[in-house]
Parts: C-alpha cells; sequence; structure tokens
C-alpha cells in the first residue's frame, strides 16, 4: 500500500508520491548544511579580523589565527612559521606538532626568497608525493598525510606561512583555499603593522633621545660659553680657580673632582680647589706620577685598568676618573680630575659605568678653556707684577710705592689711623760693591728683598726705591712698634748669612729712618722726606743705628 500527498493548485489536484518527495528533502538538509557551515566559517573569519584590528600583541593575533585556521579547514594541527631577520623561517605558533617535528623543519622555506608572488602549496598525500621523499620518514613518524603551505606575504614580500596537517589524505577545495588565504592575508597585515609600529615607535624614540642629546648639548655649550664669559672678568687665578670648580660641578653634577696646577718652583701639581666627597684633595703629586700629563692627553681610568691607575690617586679608590691635562701654548699648566660617583646617573656614563666620548669631549673642551683662560690671567699678572715690582729684589718698585703711598695716606686720613715708613740703607755698599763686585752687590740686594718679604706683615708694602735704600710702608702701626720693628731689622740683617759663588759674603749692617703720620707729616710726601732727613742722621751719626724724625735732640737708638 502506498501512501500519497495531495496539493490543490487552484482547481487542478496534484498528487506527490513519497518516493518522489525525498530527494528534495535531502537537498534542503544539505544546502541547511552547508549554510551553516559557511556561516561559521565567516563568524570565524570576523573574529579574526577583530582580533587583528583591537589586540595589541601579535601573540594573541597569531594564536587566535592558529585556532581559527584549524576551525576552518577541521584540522587538529597546525603551525605558523615567520621568518627572521636573516630570512629564516622560525616557529612562532603551533598546536599538535612535535618538538622533534619542528626541530627538523623549522628554516625550511617551499619558496625561494627572490619569490614576489609565493602561492600555496597543497599536497593531498604527502606519503605519496615524489617531490616530498626526503622528508617521507617524518610525515610516516608523526602520521601526517594532507599537508597545506599558505604563505604569509605582503606587498610582494614573504612574511612566512601557515602549515596546515591532516592525518588523512586530504583534497583541497577552492572554498577552503580562499579561507586559508584570507586568515593568512590577516595575519601577514597585522605582522607588517606591528613592524610598522615598532619602526616608527623606534624612530620616535630615536628622535627622542636626539632631542634631549641636543638639549643637554645646547645647555653644556651655554655653560661652557658663561664659564669663558666669568674668567675673562676674572682678576686673580684664585678667582678663576673658583670659576673652573663652579662649571666643572654644573657640567658634571653627581661627580666630584679638583683642579691642580703646577707649582713650576718644587715641579709639583697642587691642588688647588676641590669638590664633592674626594678623598685625595689637597694632595700634591709630581706630573709624571699621572698618566694624563706623561702622554699629553685625557686620560680615562676604570676598574679594567686598576693595575694601571695613575700614582696620585689610591690603589683603593674604585671610582671610574678622568684626568685631562691643562695645556696652553705648549705649557703644562695642571690637570682636571673628575670622578664618577657609584650609581651616578646614565647622563654622565654609558651603561657600562663609563665616560662615554661625549662626555669625554666635554671636558676636554672645559680644560681647554680653563687652561687658555689661566695663562692669559698668568700673562696679564706677570706683566703686572713686571710692572709694579722691582725685577732684582722681588720688592715693589718705587713707581709702586708712590702710587700706594698717596692711598694708604688717604685711606688713614679717613679712618683717623696712623701710617708708619721706614726707610732703610745698607751701610758702606758702594765700599762692598768695590770689594766683592756687582754681582755680590745684586747677590745681597736679593737677599734683603727676601728678608723684607719674609718679615713684614700681609698688610705691609715693601719697596726698593733705588739703589740700596728700601722703604717699608706699615698702616695702623704706632710710633713704638714702628722703631721696634725697625730695629728688629737692623739687627737680623748682622745675621743674615749671603753666599756668593758658594762662599759666603761677610757681614753687613743697614741704617734706618721711621717717620709716622699724621704726626710727621700730613701727606705722603711730607712723612717719606721726614723719614729720609732721619736716615741722613742715623747715616751722619755713625751708621747702623736708628733714628726717628722729629727727634733730633733724642739719644740715638742702640748700636
Amino acid at each position: 500500500m502506498s501512501h500519497s500527498s495531495v496539493s490543490q493548485r487552484g482547481d487542478t489536484y496534484a498528487v506527490y508520491a513519497p518516493q518522489r518527495i525525498a530527494p528534495y528533502v535531502e537537498d534542503h538538509f544539505a544546502d541547511s548544511e552547508m549554510v551553516s557551515l559557511r556561516l561559521n566559517q565567516l563568524q570565524t573569519i570576523h573574529h579574526i579580523t577583530d582580533v587583528v584590528s583591537h589586540v595589541d600583541t601579535l601573540d594573541a593575533v597569531y594564536q587566535e589565527a592558529l585556532f581559527g585556521m584549524q576551525r576552518l579547514l577541521g584540522v587538529r594541527r597546525a603551525a605558523l612559521l615567520l621568518c627572521d631577520a636573516d630570512r629564516v623561517m622560525r616557529f612562532r605558533a603551533w598546536s599538535g606538532v612535535s618538538p622533534e617535528y619542528r626541530s627538523t623543519v623549522e628554516g625550511h622555506s617551499p619558496w625561494p626568497p627572490d619569490d614576489h608572488d609565493p602561492q600555496p602549496i597543497l599536497v593531498s598525500d604527502a606519503w605519496k608525493e615524489p617531490l616530498l621523499r626526503a622528508w617521507h620518514e617524518h610525515f610516516v613518524r608523526e602520521n601526517i598525510r594532507g599537508v597545506a603551505s599558505f604563505p604569509l606575504r605582503y606587498q610582494g614580500r614573504l612574511l612566512g606561512k601557515f602549515m596546515v596537517y591532516y592525518d588523512q589524505p586530504h583534497d583541497f577545495d577552492t572554498v577552503e583555499v580562499r579561507l586559508a588565504e584570507t586568515i593568512a592575508n590577516q595575519v601577514a597585515f597585522a605582522t607588517e603593522r606591528q613592524r610598522v609600529e615598532d619602526a616608527l615607535r623606534q624612530a620616535n624614540q630615536q628622535l627622542t633621545a636626539w632631542v634631549a642629546k641636543l638639549e643637554q648639548r645646547t645647555h653644556e655649550i651655554s655653560l661652557l660659553n658663561e664659564m669663558g664669559d666669568k674668567l675673562q672678568t676674572s682678576m686673580t687665578l684664585d678667582d678663576a680657580y673658583a670659576v673652573i670648580a663652579d662649571f666643572t660641578q654644573a657640567l658634571f653634577a653627581t661627580a666630584q673632582g679638583a683642579l691642580y696646577i703646577l707649582n713650576p718652583e718644587h715641579n709639583l701639581m697642587e691642588a688647588v680647589v676641590a669638590w664633592g666627597n674626594l678623598p685625595h684633595a689637597g694632595r700634591r703629586f709630581p706630573p709624571d706620577a699621572c698618566w694624563a700629563l706623561r702622554h699629553g692627553r685625557a686620560c680615562v681610568m676604570d676598574e679594567s685598568q686598576r693595575g694601571l691607575s695613575c700614582q696620585h690617586i689610591s690603589t683603593t679608590d674604585n671610582h671610574t676618573y678622568l684626568c685631562v691635562p691643562l695645556l696652553a701654548q705648549n705649557e703644562t699648566l695642571g690637570i682636571l680630575h673628575i670622578e664618577l660617583n657609584p650609581g651616578a646617573p646614565a647622563l654622565l656614563h654609558d651603561d657600562e659605568g663609563q665616560f662615554n666620548e661625549a662626555n669625554e669631549k666635554l671636558a676636554v673642551a672645559l680644560a681647554d678653556h680653563a687652561a687658555l683662560a689661566l695663562a692669559n690671567l698668568r700673562l696679564r699678572e706677570t706683566l703686572r707684577s713686571q710692572a709694579i715690582r722691582d725685577p732684582l729684589t722681588g720688592l715693589f718698585n718705587r713707581r709702586y710705592m708712590e702710587e700706594t703711598l698717596t692711598r694708604e695716606v688717604h685711606r688713614a686720613a679717613r679712618r683717623g689711623t696712623t701710617l708708619g715708613i721706614i726707610m732703610l740703607d745698607i751701610d758702606h755698599f758702594k765700599r762692598f760693591n768695590d770689594s766683592y763686585g756687582h754681582q755680590a752687590g745684586d747677590a745681597l740686594l736679593r737677599a734683603l728683598g727676601s728678608y723684607l718679604q719674609e718679615r713684614t706683615r700681609g698688610e705691609d708694602i715693601a719697596c726698593r726705591y733705588g739703589g740700596d735704600e728700601f722703604i717699608l710702608i706699615l698702616p695702623e702701626t704706632p710710633l713704638s712698634v714702628l722703631e721696634q720693628r725697625a730695629d728688629q731689622l737692623r739687627i737680623g740683617i748682622t745675621r743674615l748669612e749671603i753666599e756668593h759663588y758658594r762662599a759666603m759674603i761677610g757681614q753687613v749692617t743697614l741704617s734706618a729712618g721711621v717717620a709716622i703720620f699724621p704726626d710727621h707729616g700730613l701727606t705722603g710726601d711730607a712723612v717719606l722726606r721726614a723719614a729720609d732727613t732721619a736716615l741722613y742722621r742715623a747715616k751722619t751719626e755713625g751708621r747702623n743705628r736708628i733714628f726717628t724724625a722729629g727727634a733730633a735732640d733724642a739719644p740715638p737708638a742702640r748700636a
């Protein structure tokens, strides 16, 4: 017995047997399954696209793309490989692939490096493919039959590949290939986008670093220029030393150091100024104790060269340091010594804790500025000294004495204080020259000059008035003290040992006249004439004695 179905179409009825309806029902269900499959595939593609657009890390993109590829193609094993800097394929993400297999196939690319349009490579059964005979053992061990390689390409460049593996032989249809290529293109786009972003980020960081360095160099140049201006206006060497120390600290804020100046008289380097916690500040050392002075150029020392440290550095010091010689007009003036403190900021040194090239150049530029300024100041002081000092005795000359006497008289008048003058004269100096010669006379004058400098106060002014006459100007000194000082000098000169050509010269004596402002005159010239008159009286009364102006009726000083 058969069943039938009746359908009315207007006034006409059609009869369908069940066996005739079945094919239509089967086609309907097949179409529904295909629609559902395509919908799932599109959802997978959409999800991967969303991940590529919003996920920040490439690893997350690669993992999602790998899982999506497995879902789209229905495989349990897949892998993603990317080209490294040397264009070698390296595994980046994988699923179900053994370590042995990864180590075997890593680095292999089915496309030549110069292939600008690589196409997918599809192998339905790897066990039967003659071109893959060399890999047959690995495929059998891994139970891999169907294999597909989908290139990751972007604008003609090969970035990597997707690999999918089937346990059974598999014939790839057009839809599968297009879907796999879509995912591969998404991953290639994400990889290239990340590369561009990384390149831009790196370029921005580099630009930021360049701007920071440029700002730092501008700041350093500004400080060097400012230091140069201050050095040009420095009146004394001590002022210049202080300026150099201040600006070295400003340029090397976290460092410590010292400025050493050569003392030519003793051939020693002496620390004239130091800053920071420098344990060896104030040391004196010979020039050959510093490598920088030996080589005549900047010298950097660190832990690796501790055995070659300068001798002026203690062997217990563990700081990295820099010594820069101060050279001007082929003359060594001193050295600039800078030490880095442990943990100093990277602005001063590189990652290894060393002075970098830029900071070494900065220290050299600073030392050059300092050396030139110090040389100019020394020259200026030398010229000034030559203008106001007697070259034979080293005492102030007559011109300086006259200017100073006028100034000191005005100062004493304003303050209501006294100003004493002692005029000295070597007894029988002409006879001395005739007996021993003029060179011996010069030796005597030099010895007397040194003797007066050693026995005068810092505020006293010792001058050579001319020939064998000397004048001492003593501010704020009472007359009694003035007479006592003059007599001490008279007695002391008799004990002076003077050597000429390795022979001792006979004993010498001197006479002196003492006068004081305002008692013996209201002007410098008046007081000077009074002292000269007193000296003349000491000479005429027998020499080797002291007389005070205005005391003609007083007994002479003790001989």
